[in-house]
Parts: C-alpha cells; sequence; structure tokens
C-alpha cells in the first residue's frame, strides 16, 4: 500500500481490486451531516436538536428547511 497516494486513484485502486476502502461512504455521510447541522446552528445562532435515527432535526421547522431542499428540475434524485 501507499499511504501517501491520492485519495482518486486509491478509489480507483480500490474498485479495480474489489478491495474494501479504509473508510466508508456510511462514515462520510454522518461527518458531512454533522457539518452540516453544525453551520445551520451557526447560521441560525441557537441549539438545534438532530434525530440520528431518523435523520431529522427535532422541533425546529426552521432549521429543518436548511437541512434540504427540493431539487432544480432534472436533478433530482429518485429515493429507493
Amino acid at each position: 500500500d501507499k499511504p501517501h497516494e491520492l485519495h482518486k486513484n486509491y478509489f480507483f485502486r480500490c474498485s479495480r481490486d474489489v478491495v474494501q476502502p479504509v473508510s466508508d461512504g456510511f462514515t462520510h455521510v454522518q461527518a458531512m451531516n454533522t457539518c452540516h447541522l453544525a453551520a445551520i446552528a451557526s447560521r441560525l445562532n441557537r441549539v438545534i436538536r438532530w434525530d440520528p435515527k431518523s435523520e431529522k432535526i427535532i422541533g425546529d421547522d426552521q432549521a429543518a428547511s436548511f437541512f434540504a431542499r427540493e431539487a432544480r428540475k432534472g436533478y433530482e434524485i429518485n429515493r429507493v
């Protein structure tokens, strides 16, 4: 292994060799949610409550409106 190789090359190598990367998508989503929630709380200058099971902001419609928005036509993602 080459720990210094670029993330892109590492991703391609894992895909090509069918091996698990050192980090997974689930962990990245959790990390990004944390950053996004911190940004919302900072923007609104208040504490917000998060339900990790439902992945929704609790009891604050204004804060929840920042967490997701309707996609522009042609950029929708169908939920499976």
